[in-house]
């Protein structure tokens, strides 16, 4: 077990590393300033951070964001002297979260997470799989897609399933959508081999679904994936509330919100989702650069304005 500790204040860093020793364990790198951290981590490959959240420059939940995209199979522990923050630290899949001052149980118990989450990791090496919709149409698992679309329809019909999948759609109203203003006969079959092509896609992907038919409506679900959709709905419920913090919810909403939804896609019963969901990325900005004014921070009120005009004019015409 290769551990790091990040808190600038050195006495707490200080009594950590010497409770982490008395359990054995190997501590590859203190650091006192998030900036450094965030420098030199990537280098020492650690298995386990202990990582303060209060500090000056980054703080810790966006050092950890920053880090998660560096790092394979790292795990964080947070210490902090504030409960607030539990609720983004264990959004972030935070192995443990302990208050200062931390008791010598608590980092025990970190280290034991730590071991086991380890030891799994090294049975099973796996990255979460993702449906993109904000920006493109896409399965990917870490970096790599999964899917191939076999025809454009397949893809459509996937993103419309995506959209209403919370609801159940009577098939002439997917064939109105797909196909509109059209009285093709032919449309009926299809619309069946289109759903084949997609749910052939799917299967040879390896991802789990269920789409079920009752009496001509239909009925999509899709398991153990992280949707983005549903990603910004989290963010934007998030920043409602008092309690968020600006830079964790800036530095996950850009990473995020990769365009508008779907991209180049002309897709056209998508407007109003499409509206929404911009909508929805335009007020988690603007309440960041309210957040960031009411602060003085205007530097990073402006950055916010800045990104936000690139990627809703991204895939305008």
């Amino acid at each position: 077990m290769r551990v790091v500790i990040v808190d600038d204040e050195i006495l707490v860093l200080e009594y950590l590393a010497e409770m982490i020793k008395e359990l054995g364990v190997d501590i590859v790198g203190t650091f006192t300033s998030s900036r450094k951290a965030l420098e030199k981590i990537p280098e020492l490959s650690p298995d386990l951070i202990f990582l303060d959240i209060e500090m000056p420059g980054i703080n810790g939940i966006e050092l950890a964001i920053e880090l998660s995209d560096q790092l394979s199979g790292t795990n964080i522990v947070f210490v902090t002297a504030y409960n607030q923050y539990a609720i983004e630290a264990f959004r972030l899949n935070a192995l443990h979260y302990i208050l200062k001052p931390p008791a010598k149980e608590d980092i025990v118990e970190a280290i034991a997470r730590g071991t086991f989450k380890k030891d799994a990791q090294e049975k099973v090496v796996h990255h979460r799989i993702e449906i993109h919709v904000l920006g493109t149409v896409d399965i990917v698992e870490g970096e790599a897609s999964l899917i191939t679309w076999p025809t454009q329809k397949a893809e459509e019909l996937f993103a419309l399933f995506m959209i209403y999948r919370k609801n159940d759609l009577n098939k002439w109203d997917i064939i109105e959508k797909l196909w509109p203003n059209s009285d093709n006969e032919k449309l009926e079959h299809l619309l069946y081999t289109t759903i084949y092509r997609m749910k052939k896609s799917l299967e040879e992907a390896g991802i789990a679904f269920q789409l079920k038919n009752s009496l001509g409506y239909y009925t999509f679900s899709i398991e153990n994936v992280c949707y983005d959709v549903d990603e910004l709905e989290g963010i934007y419920e998030q920043t409602q509330g008092e309690d968020w913090e600006e830079d964790a919810v800036k530095v996950s909403l850009f990473q995020l919100y990769q365009g508008n939804l779907f991209g180049s896609r002309d897709y056209l019963w998508g407007e109003p989702a499409k509206y929404a969901s911009q909508n929805m990325f335009e007020t988690i900005c603007n309440r960041l650069i309210c957040a960031y004014e009411k602060k003085n921070e205007k530097e990073k009120a402006e950055e916010v304005r800045i990104k936000m005009a690139e990627k809703l004019c991204m895939f305008d015409s």
